[in-house]
């Protein structure tokens, strides 16, 4: 018999996971910061844009995946009103929504670590939302009370967020 808290693994929690998203896709898309305050934005569209956490630093990828590297001092004007709603869902989220994890210290060496962005997400009837990294990390949201899933192949462990907002990861085997 393995309990708990002799199976955690705290060395094995995953490099990012979704700390906040806010769904706006009636509209414009699903806005989302990852666990190092970076934020992205997957939009309506197809395309996605991402502002690193130096606040400058931007990442357009296309429908057809071709990325461009910008900064928020230098952007192509087509781009400007995507811009604009990435900070706005930047700011919705600072002001409004709590961080999952935000106790949590980044390993060394994380920082290096390639950003991923929003592939693909879904709600499912269950009141859950199913977020999945380009990275291959899936996150599972439960509305209910608020505890999360995160599935971390890079790390082959799996962390739970319970009601408590405290963090538990397990490896995979």
């Amino acid at each position: 018999v393995v309990h708990q808290d002799e199976a955690e693994d705290p060395a094995c929690n995953p490099i990012f996971w979704v700390s906040k998203w806010v769904d706006y896709s009636d509209k414009y898309g699903l806005g989302y910061q990852l666990c190092d305050n970076s934020v992205g934005v997957l939009f309506n569209d197809s395309t996605r844009l991402i502002m690193y956490n130096d606040g400058d630093s931007l990442q357009y990828i296309e429908r057809n995946n071709t990325e461009s590297y910008l900064t928020v001092r230098s952007y192509p004007s087509a781009l400007t009103k995507k811009i604009t709603l990435l900070k706005y869902f930047r700011n919705y989220m600072s002001e409004h929504l709590l961080k999952a994890g935000a106790n949590i210290t980044p390993r060394e060496g994380d920082e290096l670590a390639r950003l991923p962005f929003l592939r693909t997400w879904f709600r499912t009837r269950s009141a859950i939302i199913i977020l999945h990294l380009s990275n291959g990390t899936v996150q599972i949201n439960f509305f209910q009370d608020h505890t999360k899933i995160i599935l971390c192949p890079l790390m082959a462990a799996v962390s739970y967020i319970d009601e408590k907002r405290e963090f538990h990861t397990y490896k995979l085997s």
